[in-house]
């Protein structure tokens, strides 16, 4: 017997939570109750929606469970349970063993004026492996669960090859081969992993891959891996017929509201187009580079207002804009351009068109726990390979995170408002070409869900003096977030992604002597470590051929004949780190790794002194001892982040650092190994090693 339950409060806050972070606004905006009230239609969509609710409900209650004991129990507890709202709508759930592991079917009511009640029913097949999530794939079958989006020429431009009797081979062509002015969409609707209906839950991110090729004939404009709200967006299609460009993400699409944000795409533009002024017209993406893959967002928002002359809205015309938004912001943040690092070409013309097959790792990393500032991290990676090479081991294992450094690389951050539209997600490729025709198959997808981000934990944060996050995404001040010492950058620079996520951007300098952070030391003494000290960091090093000798990573002391010298953690030829301690007496003291370290890479440094003598750490490992133990001399010379001198007319040469610079750490004790190991293990890039 089914047990109703009526006006039970806690039951209802756990069902209206539940159904509310899903269906906010959707219902809102379009099934209120004066609506199921005049349209039967309408009611149906309210009830299918309430049993997607019970699904998610459903979902969210067992993947709770902490052992095969409390699994049984909370499918138990399910079966035969029904929950209301306060409007009279409802879903009723059965949890049975059977299928996969249980089948969970939910049935939603939606009251209809004049109506007999509405009811539309789902039924899911979960796994019972607890906490597992799910790898959505073209070689487990799940090609079956893509529905192609009818754009300007239907869905010819969008065509499912699906073989069932050998899912490997199965493939998406995106274009038409033969079809110009057009553009469609390809979307995931299917249940499998967190999913619903295509809805899927964020979470931490996804990491996802997949092969592609144009035809050798293709000249058009390209397409676009993307991931949009559910919150704000249907399963549709932005696009133009009369700009290619805008490739189904940007646009307005034949509903006339197209994808709104928030959404992130991934494209794979094949055709250049000029930076005219005029949003609505053909050659205004501001992508004269030929060939590319770029990360892009969704444009200014707020600051592009009126319509085009077709009366559609021109706000949506700069989604896939290069340069639109504003670097830094969290409402409209900015899209990749040409020379930035979401941005990646190649210097032949036709590289990707005319270029063979690909394989295409990305990521999409999403933090769930705010910034120091109340914002959220998001931070996007992509790595492109010929399949005419060998792959590297681990690039279409989506079940880990992939540790070379990424072809391209963006971070932004959103609002929390933004961030809670993104809980819930769609994922699919949109396309469109304009007067030119294109081809483009995509084969070997996979997509995989992240699992929840290790907790940061900062050794002794009572003894930690200095923490120069990089955060700032934009501007020139780079924030001491745990005391007063903040610096200034000075010379070449820019914010790129880092690793100390939920602040998670870094700093990037390029070598010149005039490229460098300079902190103030007047007043106060955080910055004197005298006796016992460690200073940390996490850097990546582009080219080990443009990498300076004696580059300055750490340095307190400003003069050019180092005579007011603290202490300096830099790299030495062959980039061995070098840590060296100064004393009162002017005697310096140095220790240096045995080992170089590589380029092209994230790698954390550290060194420390005090009673243990001095030691310097690569990676968490210590590389280098001596039995000395120095006491740092104290003085109010400035701190140099990234060169070790401010140059000067008698000084032109400031040893600079030639790389990316992240989490800048002072310690007036000296760490043991372990702390420095779990500084180490605090980043993405150190997890499991």
């Amino acid at each position: 017997m089914r047990q109703t339950q009526r006006g039970a409060l806690l039951l209802y806050v756990i069902a209206a939570v539940v159904v509310f972070s899903v269906l906010a606004g959707t219902m809102a905006a379009h099934f209120s109750l004066s609506t199921r009230a005049s349209a039967h239609y309408d009611c149906q969509k309210a009830a299918r929606l309430m049993a997607e609710s019970g699904i998610r409900y459903a979902t969210s209650n067992l993947r709770a469970a902490t052992n095969s004991a409390d699994l049984t129990a909370r499918v138990n507890a399910l079966n035969g349970q029904t929950f209301w709202m306060a409007d009279g709508s409802s879903f009723a759930l059965t949890a049975v063993a059977g299928g996969q592991g249980y089948i969970v079917t939910s049935t939603g009511s939606s009251p209809c004026a004049g109506d007999a009640t509405i009811t539309a029913g789902l039924t899911r097949d979960f796994a019972v492996a607890v906490g597992g999530e799910g790898i959505i794939s073209f070689a487990d079958g799940d090609l079956s669960g893509f529905e192609a989006v009818p754009g300007s020429e239907g869905t010819e431009t969008v065509k499912i090859i699906n073989d069932t009797s050998n899912p490997a081979n199965s493939s998406v062509e995106l274009g038409g081969g033969t079809i110009k002015d057009n553009f469609g969409a390809l979307w995931y609707g299917g249940g499998k992993g967190d999913c619903v209906n295509g809805n899927c839950t964020l979470g931490n991110g996804v990491r996802a891959y997949f092969e592609f090729q144009f035809n050798s004939g293709s000249d058009g404009d390209g397409f676009i891996f993307s991931l949009i709200s559910a919150e704000t967006n249907t399963r549709s299609v932005g696009g133009d017929t009369s700009m290619g460009e805008l490739m189904g993400y940007g646009g307005t699409g034949w509903d006339g509201k197209g994808l709104v944000p928030p959404k992130i795409g991934l494209e794979f533009d094949i055709y250049p187009n000029e930076c005219s002024s005029t949003l609505c017209s053909p050659g205004s993406r501001c992508d004269s580079t030929y060939d590319h893959i770029a990360f892009v967002l969704w444009g200014d928002e707020a600051g592009v207002s009126g319509t085009c002359s077709d009366k559609k809205s021109k706000r949506r015309y700069d989604d896939n804009r290069h340069g639109a938004g504003t670097l830094g912001s969290t409402s409209v943040p900015k899209n990749a351009k040409s020379g930035e690092t979401g941005f990646y070409t190649r210097s032949s013309n036709n590289w990707m068109q005319n270029g063979g097959s690909f394989r295409l790792r990305y990521e999409l990393t999403r933090q769930t726990t705010p910034a120091s500032d109340g914002n959220y991290c998001y931070e996007l990676r992509a790595w492109l390979q010929s399949t005419s090479l060998t792959m590297p081991a681990g690039m279409d294992d989506v079940t880990k995170d992939y540790a070379p450094a990424p072809d391209i690389q963006q971070v932004f951050y959103l609002s929390p408002a933004l961030h809670a539209q993104f809980d819930h997600f769609y994922f699919g490729w949109t396309e469109g070409t304009g007067a030119a025709m294109q081809l483009a198959t995509l084969r070997k997808f996979a997509l995989d869900f992240k699992p929840a981000l290790p907790a940061q934990s900062i050794p002794r944060s009572s003894n930690l003096r200095a923490h120069w996050s990089m955060r700032a995404v934009s501007g020139s001040t780079v924030q001491d977030i745990v005391g007063s010492r903040s610096g200034t950058a000075y010379g070449s620079y820019d914010w790129v992604p880092g690793t100390g996520c939920p602040d998670c951007s870094a700093l990037r300098l390029y070598g010149s002597n005039s490229d460098y952070v300079q902190v103030s030391d007047t007043g106060g003494s955080s910055l004197d470590l005298t006796s016992a000290g460690t200073i940390a960091a996490w850097i990546y090093i582009p080219d080990a051929s443009s990498l300076n000798s004696y580059a300055g990573l750490v340095h307190k002391g400003a003069s050019g004949d180092f005579s007011d010298e603290v202490y300096s953690l830099q790299l030495w030829p062959t980039r061995r780190l070098t840590l060296a301690v100064i004393t009162s007496a002017g005697t310096s003291y140095q220790v240096i790794s045995a080992d170089s370290i590589p380029a092209q890479g994230w790698h954390h440094v550290a060194g420390t002194w005090g009673s243990g003598g001095m030691r310097v750490f690569i990676d968490g490992v210590m590389n280098g001892q001596d039995g000395a133990s120095p006491t740092a001399r104290t003085n109010n010379a400035s701190l140099q982040v990234g060169a070790q001198i401010v140059p000067s007319w008698r000084y032109s040469n400031s040893y600079p650092f030639n790389g990316i610079i992240d989490e800048v750490m002072l310690y007036n004790v000296e760490l043991n190994a372990a702390e420095i190991e779990t500084l180490y293990k605090n980043s993405p890039w150190g997890q499991g090693e």
